[in-house]
C-alpha cells in the first residue's frame, strides 16, 4: 500500500488543497463537468455533497465565517456548448473538475459508410463517439487551463464500473472533509443545519394539514 499521508500520493487531500488555494483567491465556485452520461449523476450527486457539507455560516467555535463553496453540476458535452462561453469571458471565479472515461464499454463508430458523411465533415472519417466525447473533454481542458489559465483538475476514470465508481465517490467524501478543515476555519462538513430545518418546517406544515381535514 501507498503512504496515503503523502500529499503526492492522496488524491483526496491534493484535491482539497487545490481547492482551498483557490478559494483563497476569490474561486469559491466548484464546477463538476463528468464527460460521460453513465456518470451525469454525480454531478448531482457532487453538488449535495459539496453545498451541505461546506455552504456553514460559523466554525465549529461559533464564529461567523459565513464559507461559501459553491457547486455548479454540468455534464460534457452538454454544457460545454453554452456555459463554456461564460465560464471562459465572464468572471474568473471557478475551480473546474472535468472527469473523461478511458475504456469505454463498446465502440460507437460515428458512421460506418464514409460516402454518407459530407464533405463539410470528412475530418470525422473512420473516428468513433469515443473518441469525439475525449477530444471535446480536452478541447475544454485546454480553452480553459492553456488559454485562459483557469485552474482544471482532470480525472481519468481507468472504466466506469462498480469498482472504480466507488473510489471515485469515496475520494470525493474524503476531498470534500479535508476541505472544510484546511480553510482555517473548522467548519464541521458533517452537519447540515439548514437542511434540517426546512425538512422540520416541512413536517410541522403537514402535520397541520393532517389535522385540518
Amino acid at each position: 500500500c501507498k503512504d496515503t499521508t503523502n500529499l503526492k500520493e492522496n488524491p483526496a487531500a491534493n484535491q482539497a488543497l487545490v481547492q482551498k488555494l483557490m478559494y483563497d483567491k476569490d474561486k469559491h465556485y466548484s464546477v463538476m463537468m463528468p464527460y460521460s452520461d453513465k456518470l451525469a449523476f454525480v454531478s448531482e450527486w457532487y453538488a449535495q455533497l459539496w453545498a451541505e457539507s461546506l455552504g456553514k455560516a460559523e466554525n465549529a467555535k461559533g464564529e461567523k465565517v459565513n464559507l461559501n463553496h459553491t457547486p455548479i453540476k454540468a455534464v460534457g458535452a452538454i454544457n460545454q456548448h453554452s456555459e463554456l462561453q461564460e465560464w471562459r469571458e465572464g468572471a474568473n471565479d471557478k475551480v473546474f473538475t472535468i472527469i473523461t472515461n478511458k475504456n469505454f464499454d463498446k465502440d460507437v463508430p460515428i458512421t460506418k459508410r464514409e460516402s454518407s458523411i459530407p464533405k463539410e465533415l470528412k475530418y470525422m472519417r473512420r473516428n468513433s463517439m469515443n473518441e469525439l466525447i475525449n477530444e471535446e473533454a480536452k478541447a475544454t481542458m485546454q480553452v480553459l487551463s492553456e488559454q485562459d489559465n483557469k485552474p482544471v483538475i482532470h480525472i481519468e476514470m481507468p472504466k466506469i464500473d462498480a469498482y472504480n465508481l466507488g473510489g471515485l465517490l469515496q475520494m470525493f467524501m474524503l476531498q470534500t472533509a479535508i476541505t472544510g478543515e484546511l480553510q482555517g476555519l473548522g467548519v464541521n462538513t458533517f452537519l447540515q443545519p439548514a437542511v434540517e430545518d426546512g425538512k422540520n418546517i416541512t413536517k410541522e406544515a403537514m402535520q397541520k394539514l393532517s389535522d385540518s381535514k
